[in-house]
């Protein structure tokens, strides 16, 4: 009850600086992400308390008896990620006691954290209004909880993420907390809650898919980020950011714009100012096809957030500086009028309103004289972002449908064997393979790439 209410002080806390001028975007969008993550926190604790007092603590395998204690920070405190949402205004910042964690001085018996991974905007602290925040769920360790009842490791953490998903987005009369998304988990709905980081290192590798590349981008841990971070440099950074220049990238992303596109025109999404044409969907596509491409080799494009790994290709002149400036103007333009279509009924909305007071009331908090200025606005903003998405995936142009394709991600490595590349080229058509495959090398190893 408490959290649904700090929930509601804070929705008007927020919209009310952003409307009035007070706050520009990126401390909006920080403030909202920085609730999240207290928010989190603070229901996790209490999620996890009634546990352990019936099962004892989760450890890993060995004997967890003679343990040390250290405290986490208490929640409200945000150690990492985004830090604007004020601790004194959190509900729980006095008088709640901070969770423990215990460890012994081996390698064994160490008390296990859940580590609730943040995706999407929530990652990249770039939430807005009435989103949904994508989660995915980890423990470090196998094992069973300490206490008189002992239970698996992961039948403890399943437990836990179920009640944190219930304390969060269960309606009340005070409203909700969050609305929580865990389809992003491996095997998404049809996998189970939470993953060992043994489970998600091996499932990256073998299962993983290219939108899921997309989707780990923005990965941030939320809870226990210094164990986060070991399976972040073991099995996330790996797999989202090759050592090659990835440009097979670029394919992947035709083919995700091209099914949702199909989405578009069967949903009829035209208005949609996230994933239709020209819209934040199609920005956050270009910069983050970008960082999986360059990434690998420049590590200031690993980051989660989208404003500054635009940013990062301006200064680095991967985009030409015009480009940055248009492609930031329409985030801005775009993410704004996001946040006031979603303030208006607390809802997951994206379409433009039809009713003639809602315009009226959305053209007011824009800043626009009317409804016809702000459309023609948002189109000028729209058809920039088309044309700058079209260059950078298309080339200017739409697919060639009859174009040769070849997949070199796996022949950039500088073990890969000449014999394999020379195969690989002849199959795709060409008369003068190992001329070819010479000429692919040695760009390979030049400065150029």
């Amino acid at each position: 009850m408490e959290l649904r209410r700090w929930r509601r002080r804070e929705m008007v806390r927020i919209a009310w600086r952003d409307l009035a001028g007070w706050a520009h975007l990126e401390e909006t969008l920080a403030d909202l992400t920085a609730f999240a993550d207290a928010a989190i926190r603070t229901a996790c604790e209490f999620a996890r308390r009634p546990l352990v007092a019936r099962y004892g603590e989760p450890c890993s395998e060995g004997d967890p008896k003679v343990a040390h204690t250290v405290r986490f920070p208490r929640p409200g405190v945000v150690p990492h990620g985004p830090t604007r949402a004020t601790h004194a205004s959190h509900p729980f910042a006095s008088g709640s006691k901070a969770p423990q964690a215990t460890f012994d001085n081996r390698t064994s018996g160490v008390i296990q954290p859940l580590v609730i991974v943040a995706m999407g905007k929530l990652g990249g602290g770039e939430l807005n209004f009435s989103s949904d925040v994508d989660l995915v769920l980890l423990f470090p360790e196998h094992g069973e909880t300490n206490g008189a009842r002992p239970i698996a490791n992961e039948e403890f953490f399943t437990r836990l993420g179920q009640g944190l998903v219930r304390m969060l987005e269960t309606p009340t009369q005070d409203g909700f907390v969050l609305r929580v998304d865990m389809r992003l988990r491996p095997f998404g709905d049809s996998g189970p809650l939470v993953a060992s980081f043994a489970s998600f290192e091996d499932y990256l590798p073998r299962h993983g898919r290219d939108w899921e590349r997309y989707a780990y981008v923005k990965a941030r841990a939320v809870t226990a980020p210094e164990r986060y971070e070991e399976i972040n440099a073991s099995a996330v950074r790996p797999f989202v950011y090759r050592r090659y220049l990835d440009f097979g990238v670029f394919e992947s992303l035709r083919e995700m714009k091209a099914l949702i596109a199909r989405e578009v025109e069967r949903r009829e999404l035209a208005d949609h100012v996230k994933l239709g044409p020209g819209g934040i969907r199609e920005i956050e596509f270009i910069v983050q096809a970008f960082q999986l491409i360059r990434g690998g080799r420049d590590r200031r494009l690993q980051t989660t957030s989208l404003l500054k790994a635009l940013a990062t290709l301006g200064e680095t002149r991967l985009l030409p500086p015009n480009v940055v400036a248009e492609l930031r103007a329409a985030y801005v333009y775009l993410r704004r009028l996001e946040n006031r279509l979603q303030m208006l009924s607390d809802a997951q909305v994206h379409h433009l309103p039809e009713d003639a007071v809602s315009r009226g009331r959305i053209a007011v908090a824009m800043g626009a004289p009317d409804w016809p200025a702000l459309v023609a606005e948002l189109d000028q903003h729209r058809a920039r972002v088309s044309s700058h998405f079209r260059f950078v995936v298309f080339g200017g142009g739409d697919a060639d449908r009859n174009s040769v394709k070849i997949d070199l991600g796996r022949f950039w490595d500088s073990q890969a064997e000449t014999a394999a590349l020379v195969e690989s080229v002849s199959r795709a058509g060409f008369a003068e393979a190992e001329e070819t495959s010479r000429i692919l090398l040695e760009l390979r190893s030049s400065s150029l790439v």
